[in-house]
């Protein structure tokens, strides 16, 4: 019973939330059990990791914007700046963003 509270108040924290919604988009449901994905998925999902972004967000880079001009975040080093060209995934249309994420993690 107290297990059931739990993931009950738990979903309803994680449906009401202000954080984490690109991880939301992917994983809409709560859960005790572990998904395989590994540290770099994560870190790329949630934008963590060494993105001006998220160092900006604790102090440690001056600005969030990538040395091209753009917002430092994940999807733009992955997608469109010419700093990590040869890196590049194909960046997703709008509508099958949320697809592209479930497929890449």
């Amino acid at each position: 019973m107290l297990r059931n509270f739990s993931l009950n108040k738990w979903q309803q924290d994680w449906d009401s939330g202000d954080i984490g919604r690109a991880i939301f988009n992917i994983l809409p449901k709560v859960t005790l059990t572990p998904y395989s994905w590994s540290r770099e998925p994560i870190l790329f999902a949630t934008d963590h990791g060494p993105f001006t972004s998220n160092l900006y967000r604790f102090w440690l880079h001056y600005s969030d914007i990538c040395a091209c001009g753009e917002k430092g975040d994940p999807l733009h080093y992955a997608s469109f700046c010419h700093m990590t060209l040869s890196h590049h995934f194909t960046k997703p249309s709008a509508e099958n963003t949320q697809l592209w994420w479930k497929t890449l993690l």
